[in-house]
This record gives structure tokens, sequence and C-alpha cells, in this order.
């Protein structure tokens, strides 16, 4: 889905305005040549699979997905998208300088500071759409879509990615049917991301 989603980016390159969205294709092929690269390590017993995702990955994500909100919101709002975005990165050196021997918190301190800095840059975004004009045609906004796939997964999966160390040791069932929840989620999140793309329509230049 991660690359399906990439392939319609890159097809719907040409029609992408304003065009910093012609960097969302080239974030998505980024992703899914790591996670390929995570898959083989893992499947070959290549050590640095986890350092990969601890230290680029998931800090891409949320820094480009701030970078998104960042250009899409009304002007007012910049100055909250940087400063909740340094709130994040100053969490993920908290915890790697300062709870780095901590192992059931990998990743733990960070990533619930990134969803929880999604969730307001989303439930702002939504308000402001709510209040303009684009509350007609939001479903031509790609932004509405990819807001709505991240807010699914980044949300839904948050107990999961948040405490998934102590989930495994207190319920390990239930850790392993989460992680299927958590899959479903992300074939969810990149079909919007698709649907964006497709139903993306140009409404000013």
């Amino acid at each position: 889905m991660e690359g399906l989603a990439c392939i319609t980016g890159f097809l719907c390159w040409a029609r992408l305005y304003p065009k910093f969205w012609r960097i969302f294709p080239i974030y998505l092929l980024i992703i899914f040549c790591c996670e390929f690269a995570g898959w083989y390590m893992t499947n070959n017993a290549i050590k640095g699979s986890k350092l990969m995702y601890q230290y680029f990955v998931i800090p891409l994500e949320f820094l480009f997905m701030y970078f998104l909100y960042f250009k899409n919101l009304p002007k007012y709002f910049s100055k909250i998208t940087v400063g909740l975005s340094l709130v994040y990165i100053a969490s993920f050196f908290a915890e790697k300088l300062l709870l780095k021997n901590v192992k059931w918190l990998w990743m733990s301190v960070s990533y619930s500071v990134g969803c929880l800095v999604l969730f307001i840059l989303a439930t702002i975004y939504f308000l402001s759409i709510h209040q303009s004009e684009k509350i007609i045609t939001y479903k031509k906004e790609i932004f509405f879509w990819v807001t709505l796939g991240m807010v699914l997964f980044y949300v839904g999966t948050f107990p999961y990615y948040a405490m998934s160390g102590v989930l495994y040791k207190a319920n390990e069932g239930l850790y392993n049917t989460y992680s299927w929840i958590s899959i479903i989620l992300n074939y969810i999140m990149y079909s919007f991301f698709i649907t964006g793309f497709l139903c993306y329509r140009q409404t000013e230049k």
C-alpha cells in the first residue's frame, strides 16, 4: 500500500499544487524503501533495523507531517505548529539522553508526544476548514484525506506503540491482536493517501 500510494502520487505529480505537495510522493518513496530495508534486514538477521526506525523513520514521519500542517494551516497557526514540533523534538532527545537505559520506554515517550501533537494539529485543521469556504469542497482537498488517514492510524495505534513493551509482557494475546489492528489501520491510512491524490482538484493557483 505504501508503494501503491507512492506510485499514485508520482502519477498525479504534474497537477499537485501548491508545489510543496510534490515532496509528498518523494517522502512516500523514502518510507517505502525504509520499510523494505527493515523487512530485508529482519528476515536476514541483519542488525540495525530497530535503530533505523528509532532514529530515522519514525522521527521523519512525525516531522514531515508537522511540515504539512505548517504549510496547510492558516498562517496565524504557524507559531503554534512550530512550537508543537519543537516539543516533539525535545521529547525525542530527552528520551534518548535521559531515558535511554529504561528498556520498556522504547519510543514510548516521544511517540506519545508525537501522536498528541498530531491530534492537536488535526483538530485545528478540521476546525479551520469547518469555519471556512473549504467546507464545501473538502472532499477535493488532498490534505483532508491525508489528515483523516493519519488520525485513524496514529490515534488508533497509539496504545499499541506507546505501551508495546508493557502490553507484550502483560497480555501477549492482546498484543498480537493489536498488531494486526495496527496493520489494518496502516492499510487504511495509505488508502486515504491514494484517495487524496485521486480526488484532488486544483481550486486555486
